[in-house]
């Protein structure tokens, strides 16, 4: 992927909220294409100014891009939505088939009992007063924060990607996770 991104290959952060992915990828690969989208409006509009002050050449949309890409990106936010597995597929057919769909989420367990932690206390309370509210209040399934490793892959696998990893990055408060078409 870093070949590909180096010859001007083509990313998209999904979700992409204020832009902060989208402009650290185009910093360290100043000839790939980097796209941002996302459905809120007011992040877009911070996100195209955070990235004309930085000079960088990045576009955001709020409209679905077009065409396929190198390395997708979905940060954040999947376990926010209100229709996972339809914007899952929806991400799928934006993965070109030899390419890379990078999620990040929040660490937790799959088991409430494997929780038991400070970070996981935390990212409960997130959860009761924002992600599963986002969810729900749309008619989503309410994953919330902690839908830990087994529901992410089980999300991925069911939108339509064959492959899926966790990925060996260390962090206190992430996951990360790589799917293939």
């Amino acid at each position: 992927m870093v070949a590909r991104l180096q010859a001007g290959g083509r990313m998209l952060d999904f979700g992409c909220g204020s832009g902060r992915v989208a402009m650290a990828v185009k910093r360290a690969f100043p000839a790939a294409q980097v796209t941002g989208f996302d459905i809120d409006a007011q992040s877009i509009q911070r996100a195209r100014e955070a990235a004309s002050g930085q000079n960088l050449k990045i576009e955001f949309a709020t409209a679905p891009p077009k065409g396929q890409f190198d390395l997708v990106t979905i940060c954040d936010c999947i376990h926010d939505l209100a229709a996972p597995v339809e914007t899952l597929r929806q991400v799928h057919r934006l993965v070109k088939p030899e390419g890379t769909l990078f999620i990040v989420e929040p660490k937790a367990a799959d088991r409430l009992e494997d929780n038991r932690n400070p970070v996981a206390t935390m990212f409960y309370g997130f959860s009761l007063f924002h992600c599963m509210t986002q969810s729900l209040a749309c008619g989503g399934p309410g994953l919330g924060t902690c839908m830990g490793p087994g529901q992410t892959e089980k999300l991925v696998r069911e939108a339509g990607f064959r492959g899926f990893r966790m990925l060996d990055i260390k962090s206190m408060t992430n996951l990360f996770y790589a799917a293939t078409p």
